[in-house]
């Protein structure tokens, strides 16, 4: 039967409608889906795409395919952890609802582990963050969705200790992935650890613009105890 949304229902339906789809979705099919007009419907998606901007993310359309989502992978695991894990009720439709084949309490029982055994502090809101983003980056690289970088990146990131444990995180869930994920997972956890006064930082050594960013938040927070990130 054809489902009835408000308005911002509508919104959100079509972005994870096209999150989760294996392919382009025709407009007809959202139209029959939400049982609106296509003047609602250009409507809804029009603010859909403006939602998106602030991702870096495009929905964009392809001649006789329909409409799909486009941006760099990271970016689109931003959206997907912001627009999946929300109010169950809204998730109304097996379209919207991907099945996560990790357990979310073993990635969260496994990621508690290695942030004690290497003394990295985050708060609890920002472990649950963290276990989303494992539970979309399992679900995205299984279809054959990955997160780039380049050399430089790559060799930049190793600096932190953040490495060693996302690398054990990923022995422990048992994950075959590729050193760019490895790192983007430590990455994740660099942007939500809570320093202390006496951690480590530096703003003398040559960074690229991403990594001396974060070592200028490092910075602020630690002389203003103000979170800038």
């Amino acid at each position: 039967l054809p489902i009835s949304f408000e308005n911002s229902e509508r919104i959100r339906y079509i972005i994870n409608r096209l999150l989760t789809a294996n392919e382009c979705v025709k407009s007809d099919s959202f139209i029959d889906e939400l049982f609106v007009s296509k003047s609602t419907f250009s409507s809804d998606l029009g603010r859909a795409r403006e939602i998106l901007k602030g991702y870096r993310v495009e929905i964009v359309s392809q001649s006789n395919k329909g409409l799909c989502i486009k941006g760099a992978e990271r970016n689109i695991r931003n959206v997907f952890t912001d627009f999946m894990f929300v109010d169950e009720d809204v998730l109304t439709s097996n379209y919207v609802n991907p099945v996560f084949e990790l357990d979310s309490k073993f990635v969260n029982d496994a990621l508690i582990e290695i942030l004690l055994e290497h003394d990295i502090h985050i708060s609890n809101q920002s472990v649950s963050e963290v276990v989303n983003q494992i539970l979309v980056a399992d679900y995205r690289m299984k279809r054959h969705h990955f997160i780039e970088m380049s050399d430089i990146e790559i060799e930049e990131a190793l600096q932190y200790e953040e490495c060693d444990a996302a690398q054990k995180l990923n022995g422990q869930l048992l994950m075959k992935i590729p050193e760019a994920e490895v790192i983007n997972m430590a990455l994740i956890l660099v942007a939500r650890r809570i320093y202390d006064y006496d951690d480590d930082f530096s703003l003398s050594k040559p960074k690229s613009s991403y990594f001396l960013g974060d070592e200028m938040l490092k910075f602020l927070f630690i002389y203003t105890n103000v979170d800038f990130s």
